[in-house]
C-alpha cells in the first residue's frame, strides 16, 4: 500500500464485489524499494498464519519468524498479544523468531501448513555460502530445514541437502519443498545434490547435474528422514513441487520439468504424479 511491494491487508463484505485497504501488515524500516517473503495458511476459521523474512535474501542476513492473525489482532506463537492488524509489525523481528539468520545463514520461506491440531508448520531454505560473494558466484550449498510448533516452542530440525543455485544470478534460488497439508511427518523436495549427503546429482541418462523430486518421511518427529526418489536419472530438470490440497488424496504430487534459464526464461511443463486408485 506505500508502493515499496509490503505485505498489506485488503477485504471484502460483499463477497468480492467491492475492497477495502488497511494498512502495511509487515514493515521493514529501510530506504529502498523492498518487501518481506511471506507464506500463509488459515484455519478456515478465523485464524491466519504467516511466516515471513526480512526481505529478498541477497538484501539482508535473514532470518525467520511467525505471527498469526485472530479477531483483528496479531499475535505471537505463544498467542500473545503483538498489536492490532491495523497498526501492523513495526518491525519483522516483533514476531516470534524461528531462526536466527547470519551472512553465513540467510532464510528463505518456502510453504507452510497445518498439522491435524492446528498448529503451523513451515519450510523453508539456508544459504550456507560464505557472505559477500560477487553475484553469480554463490549459491553452491543450500539446506532445508522444516519446524513445527509444538504448542510451547518452536522444533526446528535441518532436514536435506538443497543443492546449489538455480541460475547465476540469484544465488538463493532452489528446487524448492511441498509440505504435506495436515501432515508434518511427509514432504517433496527438488535438490540436485544427494538429500542425505550432499554429493551431487549427475544423470545416467546423460552425465550431466539435474533437480530430481524425492519423497521424504519421518518417523520419529523429524529427527532423522528417509528419502525416496519420485524422479531419478532426468535428462531435464524437476522443480517446484506442490502437494494441492484435495479431498481426493493428500499426496497428489505436481511439479515443473524442463529448463528454467531465469524468472523471466524458461521452458517448462507442469506434470503431475497421481497415486493408484
Amino acid at each position: 500500500l506505500d508502493n515499496r511491494f509490503k505485505p498489506s491487508v485488503a477485504w471484502s463484505d460483499d463477497e468480492g464485489e467491492s475492497w477495502k485497504t488497511g494498512g502495511v501488515v509487515i514493515d521493514v524500516p529501510a530506504a529502498f524499494r523492498h518487501r518481506p517473503y511471506v507464506k500463509y495458511a488459515s484455519d478456515g476459521q478465523g485464524t491466519v498464519h504467516l511466516a515471513y523474512t526480512e526481505g529478498h535474501p541477497r538484501d539482508f542476513a535473514n532470518s525467520l519468524y511467525h505471527v498469526f492473525y485472530r479477531g483483528g489482532t496479531l499475535h505471537h506463537s505463544d498467542g500473545s498479544v503483538v498489536r492490532p492488524l491495523a497498526e501492523g509489525l513495526r518491525d519483522p523481528g516483533e514476531g516470534t523468531r524461528i531462526f536466527q539468520g547470519d551472512p553465513r545463514n540467510v532464510a528463505w520461506v518456502i510453504d507452510l501448513e497445518l498439522d491435524a491440531e492446528g498448529r503451523p508448520f513451515v519450510a523453508y531454505s539456508v544459504h550456507k555460502d560464505p557472505p559477500l560473494r560477487p553475484g553469480g558466484q554463490g549459491g553452491t550449498d543450500h539446506r532445508y530445514r522444516l519446524a513445527l510448533w509444538t504448542g510451547t516452542r518452536w522444533d526446528d530440525r535441518e532436514i536435506a541437502f538443497a543443492g546449489s543455485r538455480l541460475y547465476p544470478g540469484e544465488d538463493d534460488y532452489t528446487g524448492l519443498v511441498a509440505v504435506v497439508p495436515g501432515d508434518p511427518t511427509r514432504l517433496f523436495i527438488s535438490t540436485d545434490a544427494d538429500p542425505s549427503t550432499g554429493a551431487p546429482l549427475v544423470s545416467a541418462a546423460d552425465g550431466k547435474r539435474h533437480w530430481e523430486i524425492f519423497r521424504g518421511a519421518t518417523a520419529d518427529g523429524g529427527r532423522t528422514w528417509r528419502w525416496q526418489p519420485v524422479t531419478r536419472d532426468s535428462t531435464a530438470d524437476n522443480l517446484r513441487p506442490i502437494v494441492p490440497r484435495t479431498v481426493v488424496h493428500d499426496e497428489l504430487l505436481l511439479w515443473l520439468r524442463g529448463r528454467y534459464r531465469s524468472y523471466t526464461d524458461y521452458d517448462l511443463e507442469v506434470v503431475g504424479l497421481l497415486p493408484p486408485r
